[in-house]
């Protein structure tokens, strides 16, 4: 007992290092005047509508200018709905995360790298009774440098890590239930379950049938503690219930399934089907496809020994105990699912749809894969380590292999191709000059048009996120009536032409651009929208 406390000691001061590790890009990236940028729409709506929870205003804002421009002012990641400007995601992050940024106020970037320290902890809980001590801290030790965990404790405002954090918790509470049947782990198993499934509802279905045959094989005597793990989530969901009534008109409305602008609420949600709950549709060859790009070319340091180990497993199947064997099946049912369901949509996430960066809404929509993965990975490095006898060799060729997979893990997480996290810091540093340039010669009351760069202006100024849509030049002569209007653009010479001609429809024009960032590989320029003259 004390060595395994000594363990989880040791354990917890690494992760603890690995955590401020994880927050240096919130850190180097924190401006030195003005509103925080990030590298994501996702990141700076989730951000922006926590602050506001910070702040004690509702998550839901004003829409920008009003009625002006027929709803068009917005940036990516939100939506003008019923005349107010909402999230188009889930609640659970904006408003937990604002809860406790009333206490931390605007270190709540950090909290994303906290959580995987608890997260950590958790899954060694977990599995140090599922595959032993040994496994269990190797695990957990490598845990923090594989590039999905890093990568998205870093880039600590999207939902997906926290979300796996507290799955975690929650399901190392629900482990002690079983053994101990302990009221105090079942109602912090609610908690975490039900704050996770706040952050990411959609992942229900695969946890959720998970849960379920948790509770049909929980011990009889212990089976009356679920009610307490029924009460921790009720308890977290109440607040959320109330807080998707306030912003989308309905308790069991999420932003994903927002009814078109127009439309009427009441006969949307008449028409929902089946295709709200399979949003990407079902295409296995799509899935495996995008499973093997995502998994296995992108990972293969990681994929190939966790296979090793894999296979061994089910070798030895017949002399694996229970628990094991159950976890290798949920394990494998879930990730089958998760492949399927994620795998089967066609992201357009990268401008290169061949793309294959630690950016894409795969390698964060897959984390359980990866992270239930990592005992295999051990797993598979001690057998070939063990095919050498002598026991000096054995334990250099096995910690050898370990430094191997967490060095390649480190490299590409800071490295990857454009979208390691060293690019990602040069890119927010950057976005805030690029802001600072176009404020200099911009008026105050300006509304920006800007492709793909919204996430730079937002929410110091008013932001269109395209020019392309049809819809938003037709509203566009209403709100250029208004306000001045600029549009900031990577688009080359050729599209810009292209472009103005179809504003010539609607009468409207661009100036002549003003270069803002000539060593962009597109240059990035500044024009103004203007009213065509006669």
């Amino acid at each position: 007992m004390q060595e395994h406390r000594l363990a989880s000691a040791i354990l917890c001061a690494w992760l603890m290092i690995w955590a401020v590790v994880h927050a240096q890009l919130a850190w180097q990236t924190t401006p030195s005047g003005g509103v925080r940028s990030f590298n994501s729409p996702d990141e700076a709506a989730n951000f922006y509508f926590a602050n506001r929870v910070a702040d004690g205003q509702t998550i839901a804002a004003a829409a920008p200018l009003g009625d002006a421009g027929g709803g068009i002012v917005h940036p990516r990641s939100t939506a003008i709905f019923n005349g107010r400007l909402v999230p188009l995601s889930f609640l659970g992050l904006p408003y937990w995360y604002g809860i406790a940024g009333r206490v931390v106020g605007s270190s709540l970037v950090y909290l994303t790298p906290l959580l995987a320290v608890v997260g950590g902890l958790a899954l060694y809980r977990l599995l140090r009774r599922i595959f032993g001590h040994t496994v269990a801290l190797l695990t957990v030790a490598l845990l923090p440098m594989v590039p999905p965990w890093w990568y998205y404790s870093a880039r600590s405002m999207f939902h997906n890590l926290p979300f796996l954090a507290l799955t975690l918790v929650g399901l190392a509470a629900v482990a002690s239930v079983h053994r101990h049947g302990r009221r105090g782990a079942a109602a912090i198993a609610g908690v975490s379950l039900g704050l996770a499934l706040a952050f990411r509802t959609v992942e229900a279905f695969w946890l959720a049938p998970l849960l379920l045959l948790t509770f049909v094989l929980c011990p009889g005597r212990y089976k009356r503690r679920w009610w307490l793990v029924a009460a921790g989530v009720i308890a977290v969901w109440l607040p959320i219930l109330v807080q998707q009534a306030a912003t989308f008109g309905h308790p069991f409305r999420f932003g994903y399934l927002l009814p078109p602008a127009g439309d009427d609420v009441a006969s949307a949600a008449a028409q929902r089907s089946v295709s709200d709950l399979i949003p990407f549709g079902l295409h296995p060859r799509r899935a495996w496809s995008n499973a093997w790009r995502f998994i296995v070319q992108m990972f293969p340091w990681i994929f190939w020994p966790a296979a090793l180990g894999m296979v061994t497993q089910l070798i030895s199947w017949r002399a694996l105990k229970n628990v094991r064997r159950w976890y290798i099946a949920g394990y494998l049912g879930v990730s089958a699912l998760l492949v399927l369901y994620y795998g089967s949509a066609q992201l357009a996430d990268n401008l290169n749809p061949a793309a294959v960066t630690l950016g894409m809404s795969y390698v964060r929509y897959w984390l359980p894969v990866y992270v239930g993965m990592l005992p295999f990975t051990i797993l598979g490095v001690q057998w070939l380590a063990a095919r050498v006898h002598a026991k000096f060799f054995r334990r250099l060729i096995g910690g050898g292999l370990l430094l191997a997979i967490a060095g390649l893990s480190i490299r590409m997480t800071l490295n990857a191709p454009q979208e390691g996290l060293r690019q990602v810091r040069q890119a927010v540093i950057a976005g805030y000059a690029k802001r600072a340039a176009v404020a200099s010669r911009v008026p105050s009351d300006a509304v920006m048009v800007a492709e793909r760069s919204d996430k730079l202006f937002f929410p110091t100024f008013p932001v269109v996120s395209t020019l392309m849509d049809p819809t938003v030049q037709q509203n566009l002569p209403a709100l250029v009536a208004v306000r001045p209007v600029y549009y900031y653009t990577f688009l080359d010479d050729f599209d810009l032409a292209a472009l103005q001609t179809q504003l010539a429809r609607y009468r409207l024009q661009l100036s002549l651009p003003t270069v803002i960032d000539r060593d962009a590989p597109s240059p990035e320029r500044l024009m103004q929208i203007t009213v065509r003259t006669p």
